[in-house]
């Protein structure tokens, strides 16, 4: 998300971030900030777990297997939407030009230069 280096735990997590990295000009918002990085993921992983575990009244005649299958996707959209709009915002906060972060000032810059 950062092109820092992080990755998901099983591979690693922030073994090979550049918050390590001694002359990286930009370090990783989520590292650099551990409470940060905490409610960034806290937050995602709590979105995904009610989007789960969230009522399917639409699908009240479904087997179970399609509830168990809509859940699951329901949950890992919800925690992969939340964990990109908290990353940006960290990003944002401290101006972390690289990964989402270059997305987001780019497009402040440019509603910048149109006034906006």
């Amino acid at each position: 998300m950062f092109q820092c280096g992080c990755d998901w735990p099983w591979a690693g997590l922030d073994s090979k971030c550049n918050f390590y990295t001694a002359y990286a000009e930009h370090k990783c918002p989520w590292c650099v900030s551990m409470r940060t990085g905490m409610l960034s993921t806290g937050i995602a992983i709590i979105a995904g777990v009610c989007a789960a575990m969230a009522e399917l009244r639409l699908l009240t005649g479904q087997q179970a297997i399609t509830k168990i299958m809509l859940r699951t996707l329901f949950g890992i959209i919800a925690f992969l939407l939340m964990a990109t709009l908290t990353s940006g915002i960290a990003a944002l906060r401290q101006d972390y030009p690289l990964g989402i972060g270059g997305y987001i000032i780019a497009v402040k810059a440019l509603n910048l230069s149109n006034g906006g």
